[in-house]
């Protein structure tokens, strides 16, 4: 559990360091704030791109780095939810904030915020273990759009809330249509 101070002595967007994690006010923007039309579009836009993703994947013959035989979407839908939660805390919340209070646009804080998305999820392929190469470099470029997807969620959402709930969804389904691809 995170709990956050009042920062003494500091004028405006104020932010306060905690464990080594950074907590940007004001707000932590927790129910959409905007009208569904817009992102319910893009929610569905993150539901295709993962069938897209988990279909190309098969399509291509692309190993992953997991035994999707025996995968059990239901008893692993704990740790996704949790994960998406911290990465989407991490990435739409914490570096959503800070270069907007910076004064950086919206949509500048979108692209950099997908493009670190996509950089983090590069980190096998750096860390020296052996790893599926395509797999991850693949998945890269194209978390780089979905992160595209996410960003613009919390923007139009103006909650992290429901980038978070479009990250789980994208996860499971992806993980889903693995998991029914390789029974068929």
């Amino acid at each position: 559990m995170v709990i956050s101070r009042q920062c003494s002595g500091q004028r405006g967007p104020r932010s306060c360091g905690l464990a080594g994690i950074v907590l940007i006010r004001p707000g932590w923007n927790i129910w959409p704030s905007r009208p569904a039309g817009y992102w319910a579009v893009l929610f569905g836009a993150l539901v295709g791109s993962a069938v897209l993703a988990a279909y190309g994947l098969k399509w291509f013959r692309i190993p992953t780095p997991y035994d999707t035989m025996t995968l059990k979407v239901v008893t692993i839908l704990p740790g996704v939810v949790a994960v998406t939660c911290v990465e989407e805390l991490l990435f739409r919340q914490v570096m959503f904030r800070w270069p907007e209070q910076q004064g950086l646009s919206v949509r500048g804080v979108v692209l950099a915020t997908s493009e670190a998305f996509g950089c983090a999820h590069l980190g096998p392929e750096f860390s020296g273990v052996s790893v599926n190469g395509p797999f991850h470099l693949l998945q890269s470029l194209y978390i780089v759009w979905v992160g595209l997807l996410f960003g613009e969620l919390r923007r139009a959402s103006d909650s992290w809330i429901m980038s978070w709930a479009g990250h789980a969804a994208y996860n499971m389904v992806v993980l889903f249509v693995l998991s029914r691809a390789a029974v068929s």
